[in-house]
């Protein structure tokens, strides 16, 4: 046999080995996926099974509460009704629990205000040309200041009345406060 047909079956047998290899390592990976996989499946069939008497339970809290409900919205109805007469423009709330939104004002129309009457600048006049025969004016000296005053002495400090030990401060005005409806 020759010799590149000798290193041709080795590199096939090499081949074939290797990905024989690999596919066993791939087997053993999804063996252990699997593994993991069934507690967890176990517990979404437990988590589904405890939950499906769930819907019957939720109607009858749901019918517990209407009158609850039917209450609450009682009262809101009496709380409009105590607003009504001081502001007609509040919100108001229908049965089906929707917002009604009060009117719209009128639509207001814009004015441009009137321009301010234009301002003109006027360049102050230069000063006189010279020539060169004038004779320059003397420099003016800069005012020398004042010596400082003497100053007063301060007033001395105003005494506090004695105020006895068993004198409470006074208590602090409370801020006003308001309702949540008053708001």
């Amino acid at each position: 046999m020759p010799a590149a047909a000798v290193v041709t079956l080795i590199g096939v047998a090499l081949t074939v080995l290797t990905l024989a290899f690999y596919l066993t390592w791939i087997a053993v990976i999804l063996k252990k996926v699997v593994n993991d996989l069934v507690p967890i499946l176990e517990s979404v069939v437990g988590v589904s099974e405890k939950s499906r008497p769930v819907g019957p339970v939720v109607n009858d809290i749901n019918a517990d509460l209407a009158h609850g409900r039917d209450a609450l919205e009682a009262c809101v109805h009496r709380l409009e009704a105590r607003r009504a007469p001081a502001n007609d423009k509040a919100p108001t709330y229908s049965p089906q629990r929707t917002m009604v939104a009060p009117e719209p004002p009128p639509a207001r129309t814009m004015v441009a205000p009137e321009p301010p009457p234009a301002r003109t600048m006027v360049a102050p006049e230069p000063p006189p040309a010279r020539t060169m025969f004038e004779p320059e004016p003397p420099p003016v000296a800069p005012a020398q200041p004042a010596p400082p005053a003497a100053l007063p002495a301060p007033p001395p400090p105003a005494a506090e009345p004695a105020r006895p030990s068993w004198a409470e401060e006074p208590a602090p005005a409370e801020p006003a406060t308001r309702r949540w409806w008053e708001r």
